[in-house]
């Protein structure tokens, strides 16, 4: 088997997130089906082409990029930080554990400055769900102090998959999608 067919004949990647019906890759992942699709056009004695830009007539700019996989780091699209909430019984024992997750991009980046560039971020209560998984209970508004002083923890990514998957299905039950996402 030559090195063509073994690329084509290795498994193909999966998506982590589809964005207007394309897949969002790895850097890896995506350069691994960049590499398929371009074994598969050799094999197949088709004339490809490697990247190139398809100019205005007049020369001044690019028409349009080739562009057939979307390619981002996991880590970047699910940011997030979290706050860690107890529901106390009682008797003052724990009865539930909450999280709230602010997955606002970019008033992560700027949390680190203490002057985030909006003065109410929107919070989602991320907790347990009967089955087992876990389940977006609610949203609501925190101040910016709020958020640069007390979220200070973030999920890991297979989390955070968990909970943006638990707030796309809140958000499509009570129709506040702004955003259309399939994770």
């Amino acid at each position: 088997m030559n090195i063509i067919q073994e690329i084509i004949s290795a498994e193909k990647p999966k998506p982590f997130a589809t964005i207007n019906g394309k897949g969002v890759y790895t850097f890896y992942d995506a350069n691994l089906v960049n590499q398929q699709a371009l074994a598969e056009q050799k094999l197949n004695g088709r004339e490809f082409d490697m990247g190139g830009r398809d100019f205005r007539p007049n020369g001044m700019g690019i028409r349009r990029i080739r562009a057939d996989v979307v390619a981002m780091n996991p880590n970047t699209w699910f940011s997030n930080r979290v706050h860690k909430v107890e529901v106390l019984d009682e008797e003052g024992k724990v009865k539930e554990t909450m999280y709230e997750v602010v997955n606002d991009y970019r008033a992560i980046k700027e949390q680190n400055t203490g002057n985030v560039y909006c003065k109410h971020l929107t919070c989602w209560v991320i907790g347990k769900h009967t089955n087992g998984g876990v389940t977006c209970k609610g949203s609501r508004t925190i101040s910016d102090d709020e958020f640069v002083k007390d979220f200070t923890d973030e999920l890991d990514l297979e989390s955070a998959m968990k909970a943006a998957l638990a707030i796309d299905r809140y958000q499509k039950k009570t129709g506040t999608n702004q955003i259309q996402l399939k994770f």
